[in-house]
């Protein structure tokens, strides 16, 4: 019996896991993802917040740092994709818990 694999590899999907979708239809191209980083602390973001953002800007999406959470908007392929990696490279530097949402927009 295998040790089950810390995160999910493209080459293996979950057991069971649905398939992706990809037929999003005429203008839901785009998507917007809303991600905090935890621990959190106002106007010092660790690495673990650091390297979050930076997942998304090598992904070629341009993240906006607010308040109270980070966001970027691209192609939904690109935000799904960079989900992923954005959540491995939070975990690996530090972070306890990250919270997102992605939202289909009109356009990417």
């Amino acid at each position: 019996m295998s040790r089950p694999s810390r995160f999910w590899s493209k080459a293996e999907p979950r057991r069971g896991a649905p398939a992706l979708r990809t037929d999003y239809g005429e203008g839901m191209a785009g998507a917007r993802v809303e991600v905090l980083v935890q621990p959190f602390k106002e106007n010092d973001p660790g690495p673990h917040v650091t390297a979050a953002v930076d997942a998304l800007r090598s992904a070629g999406l341009d993240p906006d740092m607010g308040p109270f959470a980070t966001t970027a908007q691209g192609e939904l392929d690109t935000v799904v994709e960079t989900v992923a990696t954005m959540l491995q490279v939070a975990f690996a530097n530090g972070a306890t818990s990250v919270h997102l949402q992605v939202d289909l927009t009109d356009d990417a």
